[in-house]
């Protein structure tokens, strides 16, 4: 009982921080994804120019989406299989987690300067997908 209390808490604290993400307009946003820019440019170049700073934003705000979802699949693999789940049930992860993509990304839509991108969608899916899947190999590894 208690692996399903604590399966379930810990995916719906994700869910929160990932809401959480998407409640920030998209100048703290922005400004979030260019200090971690900043840092990581800052420590191979000095100075880099505007056009290397907007490309390394662009992959780390994807890179934090995948990233984001592909926690969200695992989490929610851990938690169907604590309510029971079998390892044939654990893909309705991906539709679960495709269907909080679409509602993050309505909910960005009425976020100051955010916006409701497919593209966005389809990178937390396959961050999810990635999830379930390293979740089925991790299962398969715990099985030898």
């Amino acid at each position: 009982m208690l692996r399903k209390i604590f399966s379930l808490a810990m995916t719906l604290l994700w869910m929160c921080l990932i809401f959480s993400f998407s409640a920030k307009s998209a100048v703290q946003s922005g400004a979030d994804s260019m200090f971690i820019t900043d840092y990581i440019i800052g420590f191979f170049v000095d100075n880099p120019p505007q056009y290397l700073l907007d490309i390394i934003e662009t992959i780390i705000r994807k890179l934090a989406h995948f990233t984001e979802y592909a926690v969200l699949g695992l989490l929610v693999c851990y938690c169907l299989r604590s309510f029971g789940a079998t390892v044939k049930d654990l893909a309705y992860t991906i539709l679960i987690c495709f269907l909080y993509a679409v509602s993050d990304e309505i909910h960005q839509y009425f976020v100051p300067g955010r916006a409701c991108r497919l593209y966005d969608m389809l990178i937390d899916t396959a961050g999810a997908a990635f999830g379930y899947f390293l979740y089925r190999i991790i299962l398969k590894i715990r099985h030898r």
